[in-house]
């Protein structure tokens, strides 16, 4: 033990007499890492860790789609089509409506600007999440006039009320108006993403509910499918739907005809990933080349660093050090430098990672949602 620590105290004094040479071997391993490191935590959230919901897999995302228009694929939804699509897709477990709107949390404290998303009663059967504490709306707050509720995130609650349980029926102001704190979610769930920081009852207007609103896409939908029930089998009865209301009158025939509308339903974790998918498997590529290449280049400075101490390798030898102990002078400077490349690699994926949350690329990533313009 005493001779290893010898060799390891050698190892460092040689190191430390070539610092150029130690610092370029371990920023390359570091950039290789770090970059590895990053890239990989989000294909993982993308495509390999599951969904932060129960029986994610069967979790769907159903929209209106201009199959003859570009890039209105994903149109969002409007009222109409989901209050229609909740009765009627029989393939469904429960479908939920969403949307967002940024509000002001006044009161008590400065002024906060908060991301709040607006979400029908059955956004938390479908996902299947239960609060923190409290509860979740009822449907009997989901009307207007009695929608004046609100569930907090965890980070909100933690950084404006302390995480402190009295908040659970204390009236807080969002845009002046008064709403009763009646929950608080878990840390993990943020539907859609991370940055929301409240939940508001979608209550419904008697207008919004009118075939006048169709067309008015401002809302995005999610939904459950039942046991034993196909994606393929759901689109059908979507596609059934509109034809109905276009058999109805219910739907202008050029909307269907020329623009294309139908219902559309896609699987979550798909239309989350979106086209993220494709950029990060080619960015995954090509930072394992990068790694490639720094293990490459990182070989050729040792035999170049070996080659240099072949002089001093010599002498040692014939003094009589054994070939075994020169092995390990060797690999315990490489061991040193493996070990310092890893540990900055790990400071730079920590900052990668930090540039991937505030960029929105952790799971659950944002669902690509369409403009609130009317269609139609």
């Amino acid at each position: 033990m005493t001779v290893l620590v010898q060799d390891f105290l050698y190892a460092l004094r040689a190191l430390a007499r070539r610092p150029m040479y130690a610092a370029i071997t371990i920023l390359v391993l570091a950039i290789a890492i770090g970059a590895n490191t990053t890239v990989f935590s989000v294909l993982n959230g993308l495509f390999l860790r599951p969904l932060p919901y129960p029986e994610g897999d069967r979790l769907v995302m159903v929209y209106d789609s201009y199959t003859k228009i570009a890039n209105l694929g994903n149109a969002g939804t409007a009222i109409p089509d989901y209050l229609e699509r909740r009765e009627q897709a029989k393939s469904l477990e429960g479908l939920a409506i969403t949307a967002g709107a940024a509000r002001t949390l006044g009161g008590e404290g400065e002024p906060l600007r908060l991301v709040t998303m607006r979400a029908s009663v059955s956004l938390f059967s479908v996902l299947r999440v239960t609060p923190r504490i409290g509860r979740v709306f009822t449907d009997d707050e989901a009307t207007p006039g009695n929608d004046r509720v609100v569930v907090l995130s965890d980070k909100l609650w933690r950084a404006r009320f302390g995480a402190s349980e009295s908040v659970l029926g204390r009236d807080i102001l969002l845009d002046g108006d008064s709403f009763r704190v009646i929950g608080v979610m878990p840390a993990e769930f943020g539907y859609p993403n991370r940055t929301i920081d409240a939940w508001l009852p979608f209550a419904f207007s008697p207008e919004q509910t009118t075939d006048a609103a169709r067309g008015n896409q401002f809302s995005s939908s999610i939904g459950r499918l039942r046991p034993g029930a196909t994606l393929e089998g759901l689109n059908a009865e979507l596609a059934t739907i509109v034809d109905r209301n276009l058999a109805a009158g219910r739907v202008p025939r050029d909307v269907v005809e020329v623009a294309g509308f139908t219902g559309h339903a896609s699987f979550y974790r798909e239309l989350t990933a979106g086209k993220l998918g494709p950029m990060v498997l080619l960015l995954q590529a090509s930072v394992l080349a990068v790694l490639l290449i720094a293990c490459a280049n990182v070989a050729n400075l040792q035999l170049a660093r070996v080659l240099a101490r072949r002089r001093e390798l010599a002498v040692r030898a014939a003094l009589g050090a054994p070939g075994l102990r020169l092995a390990r002078l060797v690999l315990i400077e490489s061991l040193l430098l493996a070990v310092a490349g890893a540990l900055a690699g790990l400071l730079f994926a920590f900052g990668g990672l930090a540039l991937v949350r505030t960029l929105g690329l952790d799971f659950p990533v944002r669902v690509s949602s369409s403009s609130s313009t009317r269609r139609y």
